[in-house]
Parts: C-alpha cells; sequence; structure tokens
C-alpha cells in the first residue's frame, strides 16, 4: 500500500480569539494573500511614515478578522478604531499560530488542554520579525 496524504487535518483548525466584548471569533487558516501581506509587515520599519505603518497594520487586521468561521463582518472604520496594541497582539497571535500550523498541521488549537511539542520554526516564522523567536 502507498502513501496516504490526509488532508481532513487541514479541514477545521481555527485561531480563536476572545474579543473585547467576550465573544470568542474563530479566525480561519490565512489566505495566500493575507500570508502576502504578512510578509510584507516584515519590511515596516522605523523609517517609513507613520501613517503608512498604521495603513499596513490596519489592512492586515481587517483581513484577519474578516477571515472567520462565524460569519461576523469588521468595517474598515471599525477596526482603524481600534486600539493599535490589540491590532499587533492579533497579528502576532495569528501569525504565531499559522506559523505553527505550517510546522505541524495536527497541532492542537491555541487554548486546548492538549499536549505536545513546540512546533520547529518554519519558513514563515523566519520571515515574520514580529514573532517571539525564543523556542
Amino acid at each position: 500500500m502507498g502513501v496516504i496524504l490526509d488532508l481532513s487535518v487541514f479541514k477545521d483548525e481555527t485561531a480563536d480569539i476572545r474579543m473585547a466584548d467576550g465573544t470568542v471569533l474563530h479566525l480561519k487558516k490565512p489566505t495566500e494573500r493575507m500570508v502576502i501581506h504578512m510578509l510584507q509587515m516584515k519590511d515596516v520599519d522605523e523609517s517609513k511614515p507613520p501613517l503608512e505603518i498604521l495603513a499596513q497594520l490596519n489592512r492586515i487586521a481587517f483581513e484577519m478578522l474578516n477571515n472567520n468561521a462565524d460569519g461576523v463582518e469588521f468595517s474598515v472604520q471599525a477596526v482603524s478604531e481600534m486600539a493599535t496594541d490589540v491590532k499587533s497582539n492579533i497579528l502576532m497571535a495569528y501569525s504565531e499560530w499559522a506559523t505553527q500550523l505550517q510546522a505541524n498541521p495536527t497541532l492542537p488549537r491555541p487554548g486546548s488542554q492538549a499536549g505536545g511539542k513546540t512546533a520547529k520554526r518554519s519558513w514563515l516564522s523566519r520571515l515574520m520579525p514580529w514573532r517571539n523567536t525564543a523556542e
């Protein structure tokens, strides 16, 4: 018998975020477009105009929040009115989750009680400077 690649392990994983109002939002895996935008954030440095940096952060936060399994829609205005540290933390947590999925697609969802080793850093994690690199 040959090797079987079981793609069913990729189906229903989400990154769960508890919003300020207490609701839990289930973010789906990033699309290719989102990965490109996350990678573009690596080029952000202090020499760029602050408005450009905030625009990039707002764009990726908007895409992440609207890529949810709950059917919740966020407006551009609602995302731009969120605190910058909230958006930054969403970006970091979501990027970490996406990086771990890339390295090990069978990892338990964030917050689950299942144990498991920390995934090795993937190519995505090496390209995302905002990710916590301590492993």
